[in-house]
């Protein structure tokens, strides 16, 4: 700011958003202030890059909501298909053990012989 007799200026050099608001020129005469000018300061935010930031934001949630959504579908996927891999695992096993009752072995019949010969040889 500067002044002189006649004159004076102020000069703001970082204009900040609460530089707004009404400037008066005034000067003292004996026992009365005197009001010769008034100037209103408005100053406009530039909300560009406020903007900017809530498209970048909104962007990544949109992103981070597409992600979860496909990560859960995956794991729902996942899920099933191990579902779907035990059931047909207990049906292998269960085909596997799966026995028919009318073969009959008949090798106890053959085995057992009553009839038993001893010989001795002489030497």
């Amino acid at each position: 700011m500067g002044v002189n007799s006649t004159f004076s200026s102020l000069t703001i050099t970082a204009v900040t958003l609460s530089d707004s608001g009404l400037y008066y020129c005034s000067t003292l005469r004996e026992k009365y202030m005197i009001f010769s000018t008034t100037t209103h300061l408005q100053i406009r935010d530039d909300c560009r890059s406020e903007f900017f930031m809530l498209v970048l934001l909104s962007a990544l949630l949109f992103l981070l909501f597409i992600m979860l959504k496909y990560r859960e579908q995956l794991r729902e996927d996942s899920n099933s298909k191990v579902k779907e891999e035990k059931e047909d695992g207990e049906m292998m096993n269960y085909a596997a053990l799966h026995f028919k009752k009318n073969r009959r072995s008949h090798r106890r019949a053959e085995a057992e012989d009553l009839h038993v010969v001893f010989s001795s040889v002489g030497q």
